[in-house]
């Protein structure tokens, strides 16, 4: 059981990491074009 454990955990860690990476990338991305739209759109006015 000590010995399945750990693998067991890494197996989530690692299935958890790669849809929070992409995510936190794309929030990031999204937030990067809104404030640029923002700043576009403050300087048009």
């Amino acid at each position: 059981m000590a010995r399945i454990k750990p693998q067991a955990l890494l197996n989530q860690s690692k299935r958890k990491k790669g849809p929070a990476r992409i995510s936190a990338t794309t929030i990031f991305l999204c937030n990067l074009v809104v404030v640029s739209d923002c700043i576009v759109m403050s300087y048009n006015l």
